[in-house]
This record gives C-alpha cells, structure tokens and sequence, in this order.
C-alpha cells in the first residue's frame, strides 16, 4: 500500500506500507506525528483503517453492557465513507473500552447460539473458537501466571497463587493495555490498517516488544502503522519502514454557506515535512532511530552511555545529541556512513576520537567530520593544568593548596610516564604502522599477479625498526625536555592517571565506575568551560 502524503516544499511524500512489513513514525515534539496519524484513518485510499490513539481511557468497566453484535461491532469499526468523523485532536481522550469489550462478549455469546441450535439432536457437537479465545491464547502466551476469566459480562483476573479471582478494574496499566490492545486485535476487518500512536503507553518496556510480536503475528493479513517516540521500540521493528516526521502545517479552513446554514471545509489541506530513512544503510537501525527524534546535530564520540567519554562530551557539546558507540573505528565508519545519506541531509553529523598518535590538521580534524582530542585519551584532558585547577575548585579544594597540588600532580605523571617509556614508544609506533598498513593503497593493476606484486613492495616499504627508532626519539625528547603539555599529548594510561587525579582531587579510587564523584564536577560551569577551551570547535 502506498499512501500519499502532502508535503510542505511541493508535491506528496509516499509512506509504504503492507503486511509483514510496517512503516514507523518517528520525529521531534511538535513536528505533527499524531495528527499525521489522524490523516492517515481518514484518508479513503487508505483502505480500511483502525486507529488507536495515544489519549487513551484504561478504565476497565466491571461490567460489560450487552448489545447484538452488529450494533456492538459497527460501534468499533468505523465507516469512514459513510459516516463522517467528528473533528479529531491528538489530545483527544479515546473511551473505546467499553466498545472493545461489548463487541467481544457479542461475537462470544453469537458463536454460542450458534452452536448451541447446531448441537440439537446430537449426542457431540465441537466447541466453536471465539475471538475471546484468541485474546486469551496470545495473554498466555505474555502472562502465564496470570489468568483471565470472561464471564456474565464481567472480567476478573486470577494468578496461580491467588485464592480467588479480583476485578479486572485492579489490574495495572500495563496489564490492562495489553487487554486493550489483544481485545480489539481479533475484532479488525480482514486486510485492515492499524494506526498505533504511542504503543508503549502505559507498557512495562520488557513486556512492548513481546506484545506485538505477538499481534503482528496474530494478524498477519494486516498492516501496522507505529507512531513512537521509543527509539528501542522502534529498532525492534527489524523490517520495518523508518519515516522521520520533521515538520508540520495544519489545513487552511473556509467557511462555506450551505442553504441556510454554515459550513466549515478544508480550503488548503494540511503537509507535512517526512524524510524516508535508508534501510540499505551500513548505520544501524537502532542509531537511526535514535537521531531522529532529535533536531539537535549529532555527534558520535567513543566509549559507553554513562561513561567518562559521555559524561564530558555531553556537558561540553550540550548542543549536540551525544551518541557513544564503542571504539575509534566505529565512530569513523558511523560518520562516513551518514555523511554518504543524502536523506539525512537536513541533519549535522560529526565525532570525536581519542587522539591515540593519529596525525590531524591544523583544526583538530582526522578526517572530514572526525576530530581527535589534542590529548593521548579523554582521560588526558582532566590532567590539564586549567581543567583540573577547575575541578579542584568544584570539588573544593582549598586555593592556597592548589598550586602544590598541581606540581605534585605533574611531577607524578611525568614519573609514571618515564618509569613506562618503553610500553609508550612501542604503543606509537603500533599505531603508526598501522595507520600507514591501513590507508587505502590505491593500486591499479591488469591483472592479480600484478596487483600481489605491487602491494608487497608497497608492505614492505614500511620498516618496523626505523618507525620505531623515530618514535623512540621523540618520546626520549619530550621525556628529557619535562614538557608536561607534550607527555598528556602521547602518554595513554588510563588506570594510573586516573588514580593520580583522583588522590590530588581528594576523590574516591573508584572514579572510573559508574556513579563516579567525578561526574557532578563535569557538569561545573568552570570545567565546561576549561575542557570547551580545549575540545574543537565542531564545523
């Protein structure tokens, strides 16, 4: 199914969609995603639609009004032809419990009549399966400690280690969601559209995924479209259409004299500003997702969410989404990747690596868009001299020691650094080998005997022993010279600066953990400000 979206620039944006494959909306506060929702039920090309609103009422009646299952089911499903919606606000509250549970009892106790006049005269009759039944087959399969009970138009709950059932009303959100959703599951026309706004409302989030797996399972004649702004629900919809919802201009009304009445009509339809997402993109789903419900540029650095890298550059760049995905490598690869999608266009990507002897230009940068600190590691840049008298001063230390604490704290790092000379003359010219081993080689050959040839000779022009030898002086240099700015510059131990710092800042040993008393001090105006000066500045 391709639905046609009006688009703010020019012309209409495709959103698609089909079972087994469902499309999800993803974007900022604000940029109209509910109301696209809305657009969507109401429109005739989408076929037969079904919208579950995110202003939803869990009052779950204790109990039920009885109705015939026309009236009860022509309630829920809506005629969009024939019957015209009242106007709708994404704050609109939706009551459609009632109408869920009527229309399931109706289709129960219709199912049973029917068998009941099929069973006359017969010693054996089979017992029909109901839409009830197919609710409480996929909640055993969700909640197997706790059981359902439909019974005189009521809805009780009972759990192995209860002695006898409660109302349904005592269930909790979470709980009574799932019925809301599995209830009007089986009720959808065959080959319908479901319209999701905001699925994990009210959802424990271990429960979310599991959930519609299961309906999408259970209708897989259906189309769903999500409406979301949780990026891990959205990674979890693995063959999923990604849309990003970015802007909004709601309908130009008229009013229009009918007879002797008023009429109010569109004069100009409302648009929307959608971006499709690549899905044949080397970025991963759930980083796509992630970036999208931010208008802020994105930044990808090193390290783990919690972490120091995190901690420092989220405080520093506030300005940025701050994304950390593990290794040097793949902060290079992630901003290639997204630098290449011209879909992403309207979005400002950049990342920072740890300097690790890599060589940068004058402005800091490695490469286009990747910048490398002017120090070894992130842990280098709170050894500084003005960033750790500003963390001194936020962890209150007293000024008339400050200095002392500074001498003593180069003194100990220069020391640490020379009794490891060693490790650290060797650690750069690995790096620099491999830097060299691992640029593109950019050989032309006729044929691969060629080609072997010419990538040998261009190996074995890189000499270890003289890579090390150049290494080993400059490192001799800066060592003899004290140079205390030079050591933070190609020194990397993590661990032992780390502890140096923590004993001059009267801090606890751990301070690489989580919960770090470090972190409160990285959010001071004064060491936002020392690390900003340092940092590069992001183009």
């Amino acid at each position: 199914m391709r639905i046609e979206i009006p688009a703010i620039v020019s012309g209409t944006t495709t959103i698609e969609v089909e079972p087994g494959r469902p499309a999800v909306l993803l974007g900022p506060n604000g940029s109209g995603k509910s109301r696209l929702g809305i657009f969507i039920d109401d429109l005739p090309s989408s076929g037969v639609t079904h919208r579950i609103a995110a202003q939803r009422s869990l009052e779950l009646p204790d109990e039920v009004f009885s109705e015939r299952y026309d009236q009860a089911i022509g309630t829920l499903r809506r005629d969009k032809i024939n019957k015209r919606r009242k106007p709708a606000s994404p704050s609109t509250i939706e009551y459609a419990y009632d109408e869920m549970l009527s229309a399931l009892f109706a289709d129960h106790h219709r199912a049973l009549e029917t068998a009941h006049d099929r069973s006359a005269g017969r010693s054996y009759s089979e017992r029909p399966s109901t839409r009830l039944d197919e609710l409480q087959a996929i909640w055993k399969e969700l909640m197997p400690h706790r059981h359902l009970i439909f019974s005189e138009r009521t809805i009780k709950a009972i759990t192995d280690y209860d002695a006898e059932p409660f109302e349904g009303s005592q269930l909790s959100d979470g709980e009574r969601l799932v019925v809301y959703m599995l209830g009007q599951t089986p009720l959808l026309e065959e080959q319908s559209l479901l319209i999701v706004d905001e699925p994990e409302l009210h959802m424990n989030r271990a429960l979310l995924v599991r959930l519609w797996d299961a309906i999408e399972r259970a209708r897989s004649d259906c189309a769903f479209i999500y409406i979301t702004h949780d990026v891990d629900f959205a990674a979890s919809r693995g063959n999923a259409g990604l849309y990003a919802v970015m802007d909004y201009r709601p309908p130009v009304l008229k009013e229009v004299l009918v007879r002797t009445r008023t009429r109010v009509d569109v004069d100009v339809p409302p648009a929307w500003t959608i971006q499709t997402l690549p899905l044949d993109s080397e970025m991963p789903n759930e980083v796509l997702v992630r970036i999208v419900g931010s208008r802020r540029p994105i930044l990808f650095v090193e390290g783990h969410a919690g972490g120091l890298d995190h901690m420092i550059y989220k405080s520093v760049y506030s300005d940025f989404l701050v994304i950390p995905v593990g290794s040097c490598s793949q902060v290079m690869h992630l901003v290639r990747s997204f630098r290449k999608q011209e879909s992403l266009h309207w979005l400002q990507c950049a990342g920072i690596v740890d300097k690790d002897f890599r060589p940068t230009r004058e402005d800091g940068r490695v490469e286009d868009g990747v910048y490398a600190l002017p120090v070894g590691e992130i842990e280098n840049l709170l050894l500084v001299s003005d960033v750790f008298s500003a963390l001194a001063t936020a962890a209150l230390v007293p000024s008339d020691e400050l200095d002392a604490r500074i001498s003593r704290l180069k003194a100990r790092v220069i020391e640490l650094a020379r009794k490891q000379s060693e490790r650290m003359m060797l650690e750069q010219a690995r790096a620099r080998i491999w830097s060299e081993t691992s640029q593109p080689i950019g050989i032309k050959a006729k044929n691969i005997a060629e080609l072997a040839r010419l990538y040998q000779e261009r190996v074995m022009r890189i000499d270890p022993i003289s890579i090390l030898d150049e290494c080993r002086l400059e490192c001799e240099h800066v060592l003899e010279a004290g140079d205390y700015d030079d050591i933070l510059r190609i020194y990397n131990d993590k661990g032992g600066l780390l502890n140096l710092l923590a004993k001059e800042l009267g801090l606890s040993q751990r301070i690489s953990q989580q919960r770090s008393p470090l972190y409160p001090l990285l959010a001071k105006t004064n060491v936002i400000t020392a690390l900003r000066r340092l940092l590069p500045a992001l183009a």
